[in-house]
């Protein structure tokens, strides 16, 4: 019933839409499909329009089809966004806020195959291997329309008991699967006279079944994102993949990380005395308001110095701040005590680690927000966009889409980054350059069993470029995002040098083989193939959006951030809510929230 209902609802992009709708919601991002969402479900008429052919934006997962032309796209410098514009028509002496054409969100990207010299430095060649083969790949049009990017496969609508040893909630996800080992065992395989059998990225076959993010993201077990999911039922149309284990790096060495009393007490990565301050230390931060005294005189500190202060090792702070807060040197005590706990309180929900990841990647998620709002009456069109808010005085009475065509409406949800040549922000618009490498190997990391899993690399343990803590997302084949005998490893870090590639191919040459290089890590898995790029995103203030020369029904939201959660976004539906703009009124947004 819901892809028939999505079918109806979605428009190509020569149609000639509606004339009049409540609230227009520019992109399908994560953040604007929840709204779209909310407002579809109290009842206001919702038009979803994207640039893109693929719904989710940056937080969209591309098949390898629609990947390989995405490449193509950005490194050809046309970019997937790239719509025709028409004419702005007569406004009848209203006046126009004209969205200029936006720079491009993605740029540096690389897509190196082992062997490939330009884009590795020569000094980092092994000059005795073979030539290289071309990777560069031509601009091609993508074909898929916008009614089929909103379907899926049919799924049953009870919900499969998950595997759990906390509590049993009806309100879950449809499937949680769980299990320690991936597809390990046809990871590496051998030769007849038991050598590691080299494979290249050429003889991996059914490339077809892999599914790459672009920002992608876990899900905190009992985060604000799982709870949306449960209490609106879109858990239901989704299949999520327990992340049991969790690991961080010490010195050379990939160790697990306690989550558990039983794993803490058996972990020789700690002494006896660590293992009861650190359990000690937990048992406060699940109820730790109740204990004001504790922290209140150093919540704006650093965490890691009030963990300090505290007088925990140097062995336990990197433990608790980097692997258990997922934090960095600029997160505060009170945003670390917080990030502890929800990591606590997400524990044994659905496994031993507090993290799921979504079967297919984290594009499903803004896809089935979307669909909640088609369900309900939101009408969806692809490869077109806002050109310009109308005004009438100071208020919002519509939008001109790059079509040309006029449309009636009494409020706007847009990204902030498609008025930042527009619009004096007085500074409550920042602006961050994101780092990602994709990277694709015949097996998992060293000493990480295989697993789908998380694993957490301390500050300069890679050099002094790197400031904060990197986190690296392993999926295996049963994630789906995979084949059998390879892994997909996903890095995210904020730019410190000038390019992705430059950041992050000292991950590839510290965990993989690569071959035709002399400095790697020669044990390692083998480096199939590695996409860097580059992402810009815009993040408003929104304590000082009251602040700005804006219509009030116009709201702005922000791009995808580097933390490893989606709760940053959760906390910009929120505000959105509270703010009563976006025609939501009343609070009633909660339909999709808490």
């Amino acid at each position: 019933i819901t892809s028939i209902i999505c079918c109806s609802m979605a428009h190509l992009a020569s149609d000639l839409l509606p004339e009049s709708f409540d609230v227009i919601v520019d992109g399908t991002g994560l953040t604007l499909g929840l709204i779209a969402a909310a407002l579809s479900r109290t009842g206001r008429s919702v038009l979803h329009l994207d640039r893109c052919v693929y719904y989710g934006e940056l937080w969209a997962t591309l098949l390898h089809k629609d990947f390989e032309e995405w490449l193509s796209e950005h490194i050809s410098g046309k970019g997937a966004e790239d719509v025709p514009v028409g004419p702005i028509p007569e406004l009848e002496g209203k006046k126009a806020l004209v969205i200029h054409d936006t720079p491009k969100s993605v740029c540096n990207v690389v897509d190196f195959i082992p062997n490939n010299p330009q884009v590795v430095p020569k000094e980092d060649l092994d000059t005795s291997k073979t030539a290289p083969q071309e990777t560069v790949q031509s601009p091609a049009q993508v074909v898929q329309s916008p009614a089929q990017t909103v379907q899926s496969p049919d799924q049953p609508d009870s919900q499969a008991s998950a595997e759990q040893e906390g509590d049993k909630s009806p309100d879950v996800p449809s499937k949680i699967t769980g299990g320690d080992k991936g597809d390990s065992e046809g990871a590496r395989q051998e030769t007849p006279g038991g050598a590691p059998a080299r494979r290249t990225w050429q003889s991996v076959v059914d490339k077809r079944w892999f599914n790459y993010d672009l920002m992608p993201k876990p899900l905190y077990c009992r985060g604000d994102m799982i709870n949306s999911l449960t209490e609106t039922n879109i858990g239901r149309y989704l299949e999520f993949r327990a992340i049991n284990k969790l690991f961080t790096r010490t010195g050379d060495k990939i160790e697990q990380v306690p989550c558990s009393r039983e794993d803490v007490f058996n972990s020789k990565a700690i002494s006896m005395v660590e293992k009861r301050r650190l359990m000690k230390f937990l048992t406060f931060c699940v109820d730790f308001e109740k204990h004001p005294e504790e922290y209140q005189a150093q919540e704006s500190i650093p965490y890691t110095e009030y963990l300090h202060l505290k007088g925990h090792s140097p062995n336990l702070v990197r433990y608790i701040a980097h692997t258990i807060a997922m934090s960095d040197d600029r997160t505060t005590t009170i945003e670390g005590l917080r990030s502890t706990q929800l990591f606590i309180r997400s524990l044994g929900r659905f496994g031993n680690a507090p993290f799921l990841f979504p079967i297919y990647g984290s594009g499903e998620l803004p896809q089935s927000f979307c669909r909640f709002s088609a369900v309900w009456g939101g009408v969806y069109c692809l490869k077109r966009y806002v050109q310009a808010i109308v005004l009438e005085g100071d208020k919002l009475v519509g939008v001109v889409c790059s079509s040309g065509q006029k449309i009636s409406c009494k409020a706007v949800v847009t990204s902030a980054k498609n008025l930042r040549t527009t619009v004096d922000f007085h500074g409550s618009l920042k602006t961050k350059r994101i780092s990602r490498a994709i990277f694709i190997t015949d097996g998992p990391l060293e000493s990480t069993d295989g697993v789908m899993t998380v694993v957490t690399i301390p500050p300069l343990s890679l050099g002094s470029n790197q400031s904060r803590p990197l986190h690296l997302l392993q999926l295996d084949p049963l994630s789906s995002c995979t084949v059998a005998g390879t892994y997909m490893i996903h890095v995210t870090m904020e730019s410190a040098l000038n390019t992705a590639h430059d950041d992050l191919h000292v991950v590839a040459k510290t965990f993989f083989n690569i071959e035709g290089h002399n400095e790697c890590n020669k044990g390692g898995p083998n480096l199939l193939r590695a996409i860097y790029f580059n992402v810009d995103t815009v993040r408003v203030d929104q304590s000082q959006f009251s602040t700005l020369d804006l219509p009030k029904d116009l709201r702005l939201v922000s791009d995808p951030d580097d933390s490893v959660s989606y709760e940053a976004a959760m906390k910009e539906v929120w505000s959105c809510g509270r703010r009563r703009c976006c025609y939501v009124g009343g609070g009633t947004s909660r339909e999709v929230g808490r």
